[in-house]
Formats: C-alpha cells, structure tokens, sequence
C-alpha cells in the first residue's frame, strides 16, 4: 500500500496497516505488536508517526498500551473494530485540473493555500470525501479514497479493496472499465453501489444512485426556446454518445423548433482516455450558422468557452448564452453561470448511496436497484431572453414609423 495513492494520512497508513495485520490473523488476541521501530522500518516511516498511528487504534481501542512494555491487541469482544468504506473515483479526476484556466486558477490558489501540500485533484473529489465524512460516524467507519485507470481497474483499486477486507465501496464508474474486474471485487464480498449510471455495469446489478442530467437537458433546451432562441448548439464528449432519453429531447426540440433547428446543432468533443484537445471548441466558430446559446456538458467546456468567447470580442450573455449541465466551480467563473446547484446534488447523491451501502453490508434488502435525483437548472444572467429583444425591436420600429 502507498499513502500518497491512497490519498491518506501517514498516520492513518499506519492504523490500516496495523489492523489489517489484526484482521488477517497475523496477531491475536492479547497478543503484543512489534516495537514502534521495528513497524518503522517495516513501512518505512518515521518512529514518531508511527506512534501517532497506535495512538489512533488506542483511541479506537483495537490495541492498549501499556507503559513501559508496549502495545497489546484487545480482546476482540472489547475492539471496536470500524468498518472499512472506500470512494473509488476515475484517476482523470486527479490530473485534469490543468485542461482549463478556472481550474488552474482553483488549483494554484488550493496550492497557495495548503502551501505547497495541495496534490491537484478535482474539486468533485473532496466535495465527495467531505459528503461522506458527513454522512458516517468516523467511530464506526473508516474512509479511503483511490483512483484508478479504467483499463488497470483491478490493480489500481480492486486489489487493493479485496485484500484488505473493506466492507463496502462507493464507485464512480468509467465507460470502459474491465467489467469482468469489478464481477471479481463483488465475487469477494465487497459491497458496491455506483455514483453515476453505467450501462457497462447494468448486467451486474448493482445499485446505483444518479442525476437525471437527461431532466436538465430537457430544461435547458425547452427554457432557451420558450426565450426565443433556435440556433442552440450542444457541446458534449464524444466518449458519452447520447442515450435514447437525450436523444428524445433532443428531437421534441427539433419538432417543437419548427425546422428552425440546423441539423448540425450537436458538438462532439473528442477526449479518449478523458483527455481532452481543447483547441477543437474553435470548431465552433466555423459554422455556417452562429449559435445564440451553448448547452455544455460541464464546467471544463464551460470554462474554456468563457475564456475563447471574450478572446473572440464576443459578449455573455448580450451575444451569446451559455448553460451547463454540471457545475462543480460555481464560485471560480466571474459571472454566475446556468447549471444545477452540482455541489449540493452531489452531497446530496453521495448521503443516498451511502445509506444504500449501509443497508447492503448490513444485509438488509434494498427496496430499489437505482435512485434517481432530480436535477434543477438555476438561471441566472448568463442566459439573456431574445424574446425580450424582440418586443422592443417591434416598439422601436413602430415608434420610427410613426
């Protein structure tokens, strides 16, 4: 195990590395631990954190001390043993941050801030890891973050679940993920449920907690209508193609339209392996027709079509609106922008999955396999109404011919 990959403490390293020892047998009941220098030099940490780590498992009292002597591991009936939570999250999540200059700009004031400490992952992940502390009492259940790569899913973070016995894990699931990996972590026991819908995943039945982001397509799309706009264009990732239900929407809004509607209203953002060539949003401007408004995907699009909009002399919303489907940075874009209040469906998300979880390691029937939230747009005053503009043309006009 290595603390940096698993995003913990070296304390806390120390305290899953002991009482994994204690889980596995390896010591038992009454039985005396290694000296604090001889568990040093075994995980190749100073002395003085490991006493920091036994003092943690003192508190929790899977060991006790006793002065002069050492530490003894409890009897089990007088442990309280916590149950072991892990939050599995994609690894782009840890190195993204660089693809877009708000996020830059909140990476570089986080490194400021924690002077140097900060390690650069998405703000997504600690608003989940914050939601989920909230959620658990810290006496009874441990939390640990791991990331992993959709192709080395195993190895990254299946491994490391099922050896060290964790009870349960709430996972973030990639496209592409080995599915035949996670089929094996729940094979071993390892209780999951999702924290997004995956269509790779659905054969194996585990519970999932989502967004109905189809529900904020639907209102962006029927609200920028009902303001006037037609030339509305959709900026999404090209790995996400559009399921049955966005397709749907999309097409009410094309026969709603009128065939007002240009056909190519749909733009594709190429991002294998959730790496993303930015410079393709110029694509964009290349168009035969120019959009009134931009329904993006999330915040990353978002932030960088701010940043090319003023660069091309163009003018939120006076020339053109913008909404996003997801927004974890609200705060970091100068001018309020459209989306869904993200951070608080997210904690939102993350306290009914856990509740699920719960249930499942305690051997409780879930009542449903998939909780759905529903997801509002907030409007604010990067969305302009064109219906407005319309009505005061007309006045304008009368007035000149009067």
């Amino acid at each position: 195990m290595d603390p940096v990959k698993l995003r913990v403490s070296k304390p806390r390293y120390v305290r899953d590395c002991v009482e994994e020892w204690i889980r596995d047998g390896r010591y038992s009941d009454n039985e005396q631990l290694p000296s604090e220098k001889e568990i040093a030099d075994t995980l190749g940490i100073s002395s003085r954190t490991v006493r920091k780590g036994l003092e943690i498992l003192a508190q929790e009292k899977v060991i006790r001390k006793v002065a002069r002597v050492g530490n003894f591991v409890n009897e089990i009936k007088s442990r309280q043993m916590v149950s072991q939570i892990a939050i599995v999250l994609p690894s782009y999540l840890n190195n993204m941050v660089s693809a877009s200059p708000v996020l830059e700009s909140w990476r570089n004031s986080m490194a400021n801030h924690s002077k140097g400490a900060f390690l650069g992952f998405h703000p997504l992940v600690s608003c989940i890891q914050h939601a989920a502390h909230a959620a658990l009492d810290p006496g009874q259940y441990q939390l640990t973050t791991l990331f992993y790569d959709d192709k080395t899913f195993w190895q990254d973070a299946g491994c490391i679940l099922e050896k060290r016995k964790f009870d349960g894990a709430l996972l973030l699931p990639q496209k592409n993920m080995n599915v035949d990996e996670v089929k094996i972590l729940l094979e071993s026991g390892v209780s999951v449920v999702c924290i997004q819908r995956s269509y790779g995943l659905l054969g194996l039945s585990i519970p999932c907690v989502h967004v109905n982001t189809t529900e904020c397509l639907a209102q962006a799309f029927e609200h920028l209508h009902e303001i006037g706009h037609r030339n509305i264009m959709f900026v999404q990732y090209d790995t996400k193609p559009l399921q049955n239900e966005q397709a749907e929407v999309l097409e009410r809004f094309k026969k709603r339209a009128g065939g007002a509607v240009p056909d190519d209203f749909i733009f594709s953002l190429h991002n294998a392996g959730n790496r993303c060539d930015y410079e393709v949003l110029d694509g964009i401007f290349n168009y035969a027709w120019t959009p009134t408004a931009l329904v993006v995907e999330d915040e990353f699009i978002a932030s960088l079509l701010v940043q090319k909009l003023y660069q091309r002399g163009y003018r939120i919303p006076e020339d053109i609106s913008i909404v996003a489907l997801t927004n974890a940075l609200p705060q970091f874009f100068l001018s309020p922008l459209s989306s869904p209040d993200s951070l608080q469906l997210e904690s939102l998300k993350i306290k009914s999955a856990l509740g699920c979880l719960l249930k499942m390691i305690a051997g409780e029937k879930l009542e449903t396999h998939e909780i759905v939230l529903p997801g509002n747009i907030k409007w604010t005053n990067s969305v302009r109404s064109l219906v407005v503009d319309d009505k005061a043309k007309q006045l304008g006009d009368a007035q000149a011919r009067a």
